[in-house]
């Protein structure tokens, strides 16, 4: 399942029901898995495959630094990468202008992410995921 189209509606408190749409949305976003996705080859940050889901597999980067693309980045989004492919680096590219900060240093417009690695991209502030890697 993909992630579901952003933003979404603020509720009011009140007893309501919520329509299954809308049910549906908030599962997605806070489950949605694909695996075997295949990283593009020499991909850019407009050519790479677009990442859809929360929690997202790359089993295959045949050359280094093959990449992917992660959603627009809107606050309170968080979306999992994991790089399974046993030898070769991932390139992460934000979405457009959104950029990574991995460390101390400035935010960037990609993240590589190192073979047999996942790493958990937080959005705290419209158009910047922070990465978090497993060790």
């Amino acid at each position: 399942m993909a992630l579901p189209k952003l933003p979404l509606a603020i509720f009011t408190k009140s007893k309501q029901l919520i329509s299954g749409e809308w049910a549906n949305a908030i599962t997605n976003l806070l489950t949605s898995s694909k695996t075997g996705i295949t990283a593009t080859a020499g991909g850019t940050a407009v050519t790479s495959v677009q990442l859809n889901d929360s929690y997202n597999e790359i089993t295959t980067v045949a050359t280094a630094n093959d990449g992917v693309v992660l959603p627009p980045a809107k606050a309170g989004l968080s979306i999992g990468v994991l790089n399974s492919d046993a030898a070769d680096s991932l390139r992460v590219f934000g979405n457009g202008t959104d950029t990574i900060k991995t460390g101390a240093g400035a935010a960037a417009a990609f993240s590589d992410l190192a073979a047999v690695t996942g790493a958990l991209f937080v959005c705290f502030k419209d158009g910047l995921w922070i990465r978090f890697t497993s060790a």
